[in-house]
């Protein structure tokens, strides 16, 4: 076979195959060897990091050339050149064991991080066409032991993705010095970072440290990611103090389209006129957008956002001070709803105010009535895909679930639902009777939602038992019309997993 064809079949392997044909013959795990470290992984121990750090050291050469357009510059060859994706997982960087249910860092690391820090920075730099890195721990001890790690990575031309867990002064200073000498160079889109547990909160400017990394990308990024930030004075919050008494140039980030915020400080009003693309909202835990709840004189617009997501609580807040909600398609609900933090929050007033709503995703640890699944259900006029875990607490709580909510929801245009039951061994599980045992198999549920919803075409099932999260099956429902057109017959035909995923990820984010 031509080495072209094979070269771009071995671009199609998963790293398993690759690594298995890696071993047929010496001419095969040449050309395997580039896409083999296409997208490299590592969560085992720092012995593994330290091991691969220098395999790509002593496997990569440099020359100099001369360019003819640039003049001389350097050339990469070897291991390093062919690394596009490079995640350092937790375990990767601090050795742990087993201490009852969790894991513990060891007393004794034999490999700290002053051994490897600086031959990662080293490796770094012989790795010319990184797109994407991510450092799940140790962002600030990797900076503290050695100094031009952040410079090393904005020195990287093609690196577009970057996401570093435990971010602290020295890291952040660090990373926004490299920022001010190579703004030029750097094509960063995508910043995700969190401080280390030694701060309570990282202070954001623009022409200092991680907010000087924001500012001098803003052009450029779509995507942000943030954990115990105050995004304050970054962005010229006229609602702070500094902000009121000093007139600042606004600050506009034009083509973020994703923004993460988790124990984040800033407004409503700054946001607004930050990212004026903004399409998704995450909030983690959002304090802050309970302080601009109503009443408000002028409320706030996102006219581009289509998904947001939160505890409930922060998405009420969310609606109640801001307006023109009719372009809001997609909801996720990330805390149980209804808890007992949301007695204070009327009924349904999140899907009463997203009249267009087409994906709603929500958790419930209690059974709720069957007045009000039906009340939701009335709120819901255009819904299309749902994603719901109901969670059992006793047998006699089963016919709700699998029967009568199907019903509740027959007005409710769904094509889409995506079901996990929850339960003990002894409610859900083989603990149960035999007569229960046949209402929870997955085609009696699948076939019971699809009877009672006469739009649906699809759905997927799931168990939960004592915490352990079964298998999803995925099923397609099947309507067809007797002879005589008075009766329409629905079964339920199973799906391959591939399928499956493919359709409700389609369904979930069509809108």
């Amino acid at each position: 076979m031509n080495d072209d064809v094979l070269d771009h079949i071995l671009q199609a392997c998963p790293t398993s195959t690759l690594a298995a044909l890696s071993v047929v013959s010496s001419h095969i795990r040449i050309l395997a060897f580039p896409h083999l470290l296409r997208t490299v992984s590592l969560d085992r121990s720092p012995q593994g990091l330290l091991t691969f750090l220098n395999f790509i050291l002593n496997n990569t050469q440099s020359r100099n050339v001369e360019d003819p357009d640039v003049g001389p510059r350097t050339e990469i060859l070897g291991a390093g050149r062919y690394i596009v994706k490079l995640e350092i997982g937790f375990l990767a960087l601090e050795t742990t064991v087993w201490v009852v249910d969790r894991l513990v860092p060891v007393e004794n690391e034999e490999y700290p991080v002053s051994t490897w820090a600086p031959i990662l920075t080293r490796a770094l730099a012989v790795m010319p066409n990184l797109h994407s890195i991510v450092v799940k721990d140790k962002v600030e001890e990797i900076a503290f032991h050695s100094p031009d790690f952040a410079l090393a990575l904005f020195s990287l031309p093609r690196l577009t993705y970057i996401v570093l867990w435990s971010v602290g002064l020295i890291a952040s200073n660090h990373f926004g010095e490299a920022m001010d000498l190579r703004k030029d160079v750097t094509n960063l889109q995508t910043v995700k970072f969190c401080i280390h547990g030694d701060l309570e909160q990282l202070e954001l400017t623009a022409g200092k440290g991680m907010g000087s990394v924001l500012f001098n990308t803003r052009g450029r990024l779509t995507e942000i990611d943030l954990s115990e930030c105050n995004l304050r004075d970054l962005l010229h919050d006229e609602d702070s103090e500094e902000g009121r008494n000093k007139i600042k140039t606004p600050v506009i980030f034009p083509n973020v389209v994703i923004l993460s915020l988790h124990c984040c400080d800033v407004s409503l009003k700054a946001l607004a006129s930050a990212f004026p693309a903004l399409r998704t909202l995450i909030f983690g835990f959002s304090p802050f957008s309970h302080r601009d709840a109503p009443p408000q004189t002028h409320k706030v617009s996102f006219p581009s956002l289509v998904y947001i997501k939160g505890r409930y609580r922060d998405l009420y807040a969310f609606l109640a001070s801001t307006a023109a909600h009719s372009h809001l398609r997609r909801v996720v609900v990330d805390f149980p709803w209804r808890s007992e933090y949301d007695d204070a929050i009327p009924a349904f007033a999140v899907t009463r105010a997203l009249p267009f709503l087409k994906s709603l995703h929500f958790t419930l640890s209690e059974v709720m009535p069957l007045s009000w699944w039906k009340t939701l259900g009335h709120t819901l006029p255009h819904l299309t895909y749902l994603d719901v875990l109901l969670a059992a607490k006793a047998t006699d709580q089963l016919d709700l679930l699998c029967n009568q909510v199907p019903r509740s929801l027959a007005s409710v245009p769904l094509v889409y639902v995506s079901l996990i039951l929850r339960g003990t061994e002894y409610v859900i599980g083989d603990g149960t009777s035999p007569e229960i045992q046949s209402l929870l198999t997955a085609p009696a549920i699948a076939l019971s939602y699809a009877r009672n919803i006469p739009t649906l075409k699809y759905i997927d099932i799931c168990k939960t038992i004592d915490a352990v999260e079964g298998l999803i099956s995925w099923w397609r429902v099947v309507r067809e019309s007797s002879v005589s057109g008075d009766d329409v017959c629905v079964e339920v035909k199973a799906l391959d997993a591939y399928e499956g995923r493919a359709l409700k990820s389609w369904y979930d984010l069509e809108a």
